[in-house]
Formats: structure tokens, C-alpha cells, sequence
């Protein structure tokens, strides 16, 4: 059922008071069954309440609107009832902490802004509540840690950002805990030695970069730390000899390039 009350009265110039429009400036407020609750002005633009319904008759959205901007608290909810998203505006812009809860009351996701910016930690969570993403951002870009975690809560990958690039040690692991990758970051481009592991532990493969390019020697090893296969990389092509071993460290292939082009 359709409930519609008309307001028309026609002004030469609208003002608004104090971020709220005058009565005479309103064109309508309906409410619509399932649908939404809206006042609008002349310009159709969104002022004071503004509510949403889900087809059951829960409410799903509650915000407020000063000039067709959100304003203040900002709630989604779920079809029953339970708070699904909960955030501040401030002359429509996203400010302070917003949250987003499932269905069934468990944590997802926790954002801080500033000013329509991230800035400060978020955080994301499973089901279980386990803790599955943690960054932290000023003015919008990423700064300082960030770390993921497998849904069993074991750490996945820890590195560190400087507006938004990643700057220093970064590491990945198995979701047994044991390391399988490390590297090093300057200006988001990967610099020094990288080191990669098989999940017992045992050196799988390491090499060196220079400016995000493979430089130098390299070196990848078999599961029972025999060397598998030797070279040297340059401006991140293979270059020169290049050999292959067996898991007994007998070699079984040898191979010739230039400029990342094998010739022999």
C-alpha cells in the first residue's frame, strides 16, 4: 500500500536553516510498504530521516541526510534485525569507526576514517572470530604493519608499508607456522636476498634483487638439500651457464644463455 501526502508550496528562493530545509521547501514524504520512507525538496534532493525496508517489514537501512549528504549514524541491518553495518558521517564523509557484523551477531570488519580517509588500524575477522586481516593506514594509504592469517589463526604473511608501498622485511608462511618465504622491500621493489622453503624447513630456493629484478647467483635445491638447479640472472634475464643436478647432486643437464635466451 501506497501512503503519499503532497506538500507544494511554491517560494521564490528556499533557504536552508541550519542544515535543515524549511517546511515549504519539502515536496513529499511517502512511505511505500517494504520500500523506503523519503523526504525530499524541491530538487529532489534528501533531507533529515530516510529509512529502508526489508520485504519482511524489518528496517534494513536508517540514516540521516543534511543537503543530499549523509549526516551522522549510518545502520544497515540484516532481515532479522540484527545490525549488519554501522558507520558515522560527517557532511558525507565516512568519520570515526565503522563496523560490519553477519547475520548472526559474529565481528567481520572494523574500519577507522578520517575525514572520508582510512586511518588507523582495520581489521577483518572469520566466522570464529579469528582475526584474518590487520592493516593500519594514515590518510587513506597504507603505514606500519599489516598482517594475514589463515582461518586456523596461524600467520600467513607479515610485512610492513610506507604509504602505501611495502618498505623492509616482509615474510610468508605455511599454515603449519614454518617460514616459506622471505624478502625485502625499498620503495615497494624488491631489493637483497629473497629465500624461499619447502614446509619442512629445508632451503628451496634464494637468489638476490636488485631494483625488483633477479641479479646475480641462483640457486634452487632438492627437498633433500642436494642443489637442484645454479646460474646467474642479469637485469633479471638468465644469463650465462645454468646447470641442473640430480637428487644426488650428479649433473644432468648444462645450458648456455644470453640475455635470457638460451643458445647451447
Amino acid at each position: 500500500m501506497l501512503i503519499r501526502i503532497l506538500f507544494l508550496t511554491l517560494i521564490l528562493s528556499p533557504i536552508i536553516l541550519n542544515g535543515q530545509p524549511p517546511l515549504d521547501s519539502l515536496l513529499s514524504f511517502e512511505v511505500n510498504e517494504g520500500d523506503t520512507i523519503n523526504m525530499l525538496d524541491l530538487n529532489s534532493r534528501r533531507h533529515g530521516a530516510w529509512k529502508t525496508y526489508h520485504k519482511n517489514g524489518n528496517i534494513h537501512v536508517e540514516e540521516f541526510y543534511i543537503n543530499n549528504r549523509r549526516d551522522g549514524f549510518h545502520r544497515v541491518y540484516h532481515q532479522n534485525e540484527m545490525i549488519n553495518v554501522m558507520s558515522y558521517y560527517d557532511h558525507g564523509a565516512l568519520h570515526g569507526t565503522s563496523i560490519e557484523v553477519r547475520s548472526d551477531g559474529s565481528f567481520l570488519k572494523e574500519f577507522n576514517y578520517r575525514e572520508g580517509k582510512l586511518d588507523g588500524v582495520s581489521r577483518q575477522f572469520n566466522a570464529r572470530g579469528k582475526l584474518l586481516i590487520y592493516r593500519s593506514y594514515i590518510d587513506g594509504k597504507l603505514n606500519g604493519a599489516s598482517k594475514a592469517y589463515y582461518d586456523n589463526g596461524a600467520l600467513q604473511e607479515e610485512s610492513v608499508y610506507l604509504n602505501n608501498l611495502r618498505e623492509g622485511p616482509s615474510k610468508f608462511y605455511y599454515k603449519t607456522g614454518m617460514i616459506s618465504l622471505s624478502s625485502t622491500y625499498k620503495n615497494g621493489m624488491l631489493v637483497g636476498k629473497l629465500r624461499a622453503y619447502y614446509e619442512s624447513g629445508q632451503l628451496k630456493s634464494q637468489g638476490f634483487y636488485s631494483m625488483n629484478l633477479l641479479e646475480g647467483k641462483w640457486e634452487e635445491f632438492h627437498r633433500n638439500g642436494e642443489k637442484k638447479i645454479t646460474g646467474q640472472y642479469k637485469l633479471g634475464r638468465r644469463d650465462g651457464n645454468w646447470k641442473e643436478y640430480d637428487e644426488e647432486g650428479a649433473i644432468i643437464k648444462t645450458m648456455k644463455y644470453r640475455k635470457g635466451e638460451l643458445i647451447k
